[in-house]
């Protein structure tokens, strides 16, 4: 039996430990995974909360690219979904929600937001927070994350709520 914890205990884990620790919630559909969005921004009012719902995005709703014709270079303007526009130094709290039915290209594209807190060229403020959530692959809803993603995580599975975690 592997070890699982409450959807408290997981929001506690994300708190302390979310700025340099990339925390991926695997738990069965419904048992309140995407809700911790919200209890954490209660919790940490000084940081932005993005949602990301992983599972709709393509390639061009992560970052759009921008030609320097001075250098003929190309950088990417990442979408402001995720926080970081120009001159926003306040913290992000970053949920990548359904991160296992991204697309390939898509995951790829945020494997550097998991690991080093940036996309494309843009780094997230200091401080921000990164964690993503997705089901159990037993649950048969498509969830797929390749060995090379789950290694920039800390996986951690999350219970089924008691009759007393629901009501309150």
């Amino acid at each position: 039996m592997k070890l699982a914890i409450n959807l408290a205990q997981a929001s506690t884990l994300i708190e302390s430990t979310g700025a340099y620790n990339t925390i991926l919630l695997r738990g069965a559909p419904g048992v309140g995974k995407s809700s911790i969005l919200k209890t954490l921004s209660q919790r940490m009012p000084d940081y932005m909360p993005c949602y990301i719902d992983v599972a709709n995005l393509d390639l061009g709703d992560l970052a759009m690219p921008v030609i320097d014709r001075d250098s003929m270079t190309t950088s990417y303007a990442p979408n402001a979904r995720f926080g970081i526009a120009k001159g926003q130094n306040k913290p992000v709290l970053l949920m990548l929600d359904e991160l296992g039915k991204a697309s390939r290209p898509v995951l790829n594209m945020l494997l550097p937001v998991i690991l080093e807190h940036r996309l494309g060229d843009v780094n997230l403020p200091p401080g921000s927070i990164v964690f993503g959530t997705t089901n159990l692959d037993t649950d048969g809803v498509g969830d797929n994350i390749p060995a090379h993603a789950y290694n920039r995580m800390t996986v951690v599975n999350v219970s089924n709520p008691t009759t007393d975690e629901w009501l309150h």
